[in-house]
């Protein structure tokens, strides 16, 4: 960090700018740390989202093909298998 040379001339002369000087730098410091840290929220979440739109893509990439199956099922209810063959026993009493 640079200051004004007129300060940095200032500074040898009257102790009172040295303590000014250190606190701006620490102030500069600080605001440097809280951007950092920021924009690494901001890359965790941008990665968060990311994985969140794949993740929905691909449920409705699955409700598609799942709709293009029909509403087959199999005997005793559930979902039916493409291709499968189902075979039903009637119990005699």
């Amino acid at each position: 960090m640079w200051f004004a040379a007129e300060l940095e001339t200032r500074e040898a002369s009257d102790p009172a700018v040295a303590p000014l000087r250190e606190g701006e730098h620490r102030l500069f410091s600080l605001r440097l740390a809280t951007r950092t840290g920021q924009k690494a929220q901001l890359h965790e979440r941008t990665a968060q989202l990311r994985e969140e739109t794949n993740g929905l893509a691909e449920q409705i990439e699955a409700k598609t093909i799942e709709s293009k199956m029909g509403r087959r099922t199999r005997p005793g209810g559930g979902p039916s298998v493409p291709g499968k063959r189902y075979w039903t026993f009637r119990r005699s009493t």
